[in-house]
């Protein structure tokens, strides 16, 4: 187990690692040191001109060490999901070839290092790459290393001596599309606006059409006649469509509604289909309804079957009314029924009239009183 240790004193604010997404800056440092301006902070300045005249790389010594290392910390776990790295490259490269050859990234959540997470095994100098662009190393880390070992030497042209020459390291966090979901990175959600998202949650900052959610994952209603709605509420963003009502239009309006149709917040019919009535059209009209239909508020018939009277038409008319026919609204008689008693009191009227005339008389007679006995 190798441990690197990162208490070691800072380097001050220029110490910055380039990453794809929101760069900061970050501590760096190394084994040792070869000169003034080849501090472990020139990794991370921006600068990939892989000449030691540019002042661009930093540098350990160069003393006959066993073994030599250069480190960043991130002062938080971050998701690396690639890593670049420029190494001194001079005419006379096979100098730097043999210094590089072997080299291993370590990547952690503590100072203890447990075991590489890349590592060169080229066998011959001519295959060593000094930008090498690292994809193995992934995951959540807070530390990365970059580590040279010439206690032995698995090559005869590596180096005697354990040398670092890094012009930059760039270290890649979860690319655009891609957020820190645990230890990898995780493809944003399809229907996050362009399939970007914020790197830490994952949430979209916008959903296409027809969904909503900070993950932009549930489907607006069907109701929604625009198709759209409020990312955060769910609630449409234009009328419902015809049959829905409610602030998401997730509600389907009353089966009885005329045409299907309700008020977009409440429900509330327009009309109902005849035969109901009611705010929703969920009650019956009464069966003793002439047409079966009636008005909406209050249930009240348009007209009552024959023998019946009232708001809902559920009242008999008295007995004595001709045809059983009485007014809706108070039950009174439209005709009555003639007895043998109204006809010999008919008879007994016109006898005592002793001055009418016969003409008269027989009017008289054929009249008949309609009075209850």
């Amino acid at each position: 187990m190798r441990t690197v240790d990162m208490t070691a004193p800072s380097f001050g604010l220029d110490n910055r690692i380039n990453t794809c997404r929101e760069p900061t800056v970050k501590d760096t440092l190394q084994s040792s040191t070869y000169a003034t301006g080849t501090e472990s902070s020139k990794a991370v300045d921006g600068c990939i001109t892989q000449r030691y005249s540019s002042g661009c790389c930093m540098h350990t010594a160069t003393d006959g060490r066993s073994s030599a290392y250069w480190a960043v910390d991130f002062n938080e776990n971050i998701v690396i999901e690639s890593i670049k790295i420029y190494y001194r490259d001079e005419p006379n490269t096979n100098q730097q070839k043999s210094r590089f050859g072997g080299y291993e990234i370590y990547i952690s959540n503590s100072t203890s290092i447990l075991s590489p997470c890349y590592e060169d095994t080229v066998s011959t100098i001519s295959a060593v790459d000094l930008a090498p662009s690292i994809t193995s190393c992934t995951g959540s880390a807070r530390y990365l290393g970059v580590y040279v070992e010439r206690s032995s030497r698995a090559y005869n042209w590596y180096s005697f001596s354990a040398v670092l020459e890094i012009c930059e390291v760039e270290v890649y966090d979860c690319a655009d599309g891609t957020f820190k979901s645990g230890t990898i990175c995780d493809s944003c959600s399809s229907n996050c606006i362009g399939s970007t998202c914020d790197i830490n949650t994952g949430e979209c900052s916008a959903c296409i059409d027809g969904f909503h959610g900070s993950t932009c994952d549930q489907l607006c209603s069907i109701g929604c006649s625009t198709g759209t709605c409020n990312q955060a509420t769910g609630q449409c963003d234009g009328a419902c469509s015809s049959g829905y009502y409610g602030a998401g239009c997730d509600s389907a309006c009353s089966d009885n509604c005329l045409n299907g149709e309700c008020e977009q917040y409440t429900g509330t019919c327009g009309a109902c289909y005849d035969g109901y009535y009611g705010d929703t059209c969920s009650l019956s009209c009464s069966v003793k309804c002439a047409t079966l239909a009636c008005s909406q508020n209050g249930g009240k018939c348009s007209a009552c079957s024959a023998g019946y009277y009232g708001i809902q038409c559920d009242t008999a008319c008295p007995s004595n009314c001709l045809a059983k026919t009485c007014n809706q609204d108070d039950g009174l008689c439209l005709g009555r029924k003639t007895t043998s008693k109204n006809v010999l009191r008919a008879s007994s009227n016109i006898a005592a009239i002793p001055r009418v005339e016969k003409g008269a008389k027989m009017a008289l007679k054929n009249y008949v009183l309609f009075s209850e006995d």
